[in-house]
């Protein structure tokens, strides 16, 4: 039972994660240039050689593989966009985060005052003080 509980299973995040990811390489491949997409198609999605392409293709191996190289260039592109707006987004929640956080000291401190002031008598406890523990 134990291993169950340390393995490294796909948990539903996870599995919801790579389908999104997989969505998004496959909607990046389909705006490839025909030509292009139909190489990558082939070669990484049928998993055909090099050559078994360029039969296919009726084109030379290397221009299979110089279609491969521009294709793998223009996801990078495009993984790399990705990726800066997930940073974006990310910035975006910590900065939201932070104010959530300024937001709920402030509420804290409103409803219940540092110990100290109460200790000193300097202030009087509220219902609110009271219910809250």
């Amino acid at each position: 039972m134990v291993d169950l509980l340390d393995s490294e299973a796909t948990g539903p995040s996870k599995l919801a994660e790579e389908a999104e990811q997989s969505e998004e390489v496959r909607r990046a491949v389909d705006e490839l240039p025909e030509s292009i997409r139909q190489a990558v198609l082939l070669v990484y999605f049928q998993g055909m050689k090099y050559r078994e392409a360029a039969e296919v293709m009726s084109i030379p191996v290397g221009t299979v593989k110089s279609r491969l190289h521009a294709a793998i260039q223009k996801l990078d592109e495009v993984y790399q966009g990705v990726c800066d707006d997930h940073r974006s987004a990310i910035e975006d929640l910590e900065e939201l985060g932070q104010g959530v956080d300024i937001i709920y000291e402030a509420m804290r401190r409103e409803h219940h005052p540092e110990p100290e002031f109460r200790d000193a008598g300097l202030l009087e406890p509220s219902l609110d003080d009271r219910a809250c523990g």
